[in-house]
């Protein structure tokens, strides 16, 4: 029974923030710009570009056809195609480069300075030790303080320390985890784990040898349903650890591990 249910959830969770994304006014986040074509073909006449950073509405949301798969794969982020209308021109987009909150500005390189870009803070919570089962699978010693800042659009930002690791986690609401990946991929906040090259892989795990090191990373991708569910990518010898997974309801959670020198 357990089998079946954990799909439909799933789904229902995905199908919530797709909602959620349709009722609202959506930015582009193509650093060069993202194309707005005449058909639903990347082979079609361009009809111009809406700059990064611009606000847009969607005309007849388009949803991810279940026969058909999703219709367009870039950089391993899936998508379909969304009609939009921009400057008096009506084309087709590729919402796979579409956020429902602003882009980084400008100089806007840490998480922790995207979040106070988006929102104010609500408030400022500390706490002697984690609490939840999600802090238990965390096997590097007892943290000595937690810290929790949530800010008023519903974002949430956790750091805590421990005896090897200082850890950080962040939470976005109706955000999926291919936008989450993006979204540090903008940042360049983790160079050494995701690139501005860097694309979710196809396969499960992957290993790629870093230049001029010792140096492995890691690089898993957990799928149901066809859904990305979890990204994990490691550095084996200096134990950086990031971590791009679903949270309920309808949230991205991203997880960073610095391993501290012994």
């Amino acid at each position: 029974m357990k089998k079946i249910i954990l799909p439909i959830l799933l789904i229902l969770m995905t199908n919530i923030n797709v909602i959620a994304q349709e009722t609202q006014p959506m930015c582009a986040v193509a650093k060069q710009g993202l194309k707005i074509y005449e058909d639903q073909d990347t082979a079609s006449k361009v009809l111009g570009k809406i700059p990064y950073g611009q606000k847009i509405n969607l005309i007849d949301y388009n949803y991810m056809d279940k026969t058909r798969g999703w219709v367009f794969t870039t950089g391993g982020m899936r998508g379909n195609w969304q009609k939009v209308k921009f400057n008096g021109k009506t084309g087709y987009i590729i919402d796979c480069y579409l956020f429902p909150i602003p882009p980084p500005q400008k100089g806007v390189t840490t998480l922790h300075a995207y979040f106070n870009q988006i929102s104010a803070i609500a408030a400022k919570v500390k706490v002697k030790r984690p609490e939840g089962q999600f802090y238990l699978s965390l096997d590097s010693g007892i943290a000595e303080y937690h810290t929790k800042i949530l800010y008023k659009n519903g974002m949430e930002m956790q750091t805590w320390f421990s005896l090897f690791d200082d850890y950080e986690m962040h939470i976005i609401p109706n955000f999926s985890i291919e936008q989450a990946f993006l979204l540090v991929q903008l940042l360049q906040q983790y160079p050494s784990l995701i690139s501005e090259q860097e694309y979710i892989p196809a396969e499960e795990q992957t290993y790629t040898e870093i230049p001029n090191s010792l140096d492995k990373k890691e690089f898993k991708v957990e799928q149901i349903e066809g859904f990305t569910q979890k990204i994990q990518i490691q550095i084996h010898q200096r134990s950086n650890y990031l971590e791009i997974r679903n949270g309920e309801p309808s949230q991205a959670i991203i997880l960073y591990r610095n391993n501290l020198p012994q």
